[in-house]
């Protein structure tokens, strides 16, 4: 049995307290083995942010079988699996391909002897961040980064790596793009 519904809260887990200005249908479905179900998603009112890029979570729920009779001992698990769902306003223009254009990088120390990466994204669009490289003696370290709101800063401590490191202008990061690829680029520092 799987049980489907749209939020705006990632981490919420119960379609009872769900917020969306969508349904899904069907919202509970059984697939077989083998099987496929295809989820239909309707906006039933407005939106409220008009401006800027929306996110939402489509969050399917795997209930597993009740055992059959005769058991003593099992285990179960029910498992939710998240997807975004990004919601773009017809007014706003597509211009999402050059929103990298718009990240602006900071690197400075935090106190505590590590580098303190901080973007700001001025775009209106989400940037679905995700790794920052930074080039040490022709060794890339990778650090994890993570989607940034439109109008929003985010901030990570980078690790195994200097601020003189990033200076040198050997940083990248990759950005998931409409299609699902990840893309690389370098980071301009302003």
């Amino acid at each position: 049995m799987v049980q489907a519904w749209i939020d705006n809260k990632i981490n919420s887990n119960l379609p009872s307290t769900a917020t969306s200005p969508f349904i899904l249908y069907p919202a509970v479905f059984k697939i077989e083995s083998n099987g496929e179900q295809h989820l239909r998603i309707k906006k039933i009112e407005g939106v409220a942010n008009t401006h800027q890029e929306s996110i939402y979570w489509l969050n399917i729920k795997d209930i597993p079988a009740a055992p059959k009779k005769g058991t003593d001992n099992y285990l179960q698990f029910s498992i939710v699996n998240k997807i975004k769902i990004f919601y773009r306003p017809a007014a706003l223009k597509n211009q999402v391909d050059a929103m990298h254009k718009d990240l602006v990088w900071h690197f400075t120390h935090d106190g505590r002897g590590n580098v303190l990466a901080k973007v700001s994204n001025n775009s209106r669009y989400y940037a679905s961040l995700t790794e920052l490289n930074v080039n040490v003696n022709g060794k890339q370290i990778k650090n994890e980064v993570d989607m940034v709101a439109p109008g929003q800063s985010e901030n990570w401590v980078l690790k195994g790596v200097t601020l003189s490191d990033v200076n040198k202008g050997k940083a990248e990061y990759g950005m998931v793009n409409d299609y699902g690829a990840v893309i690389y680029r370098p980071v301009i520092i302003n």
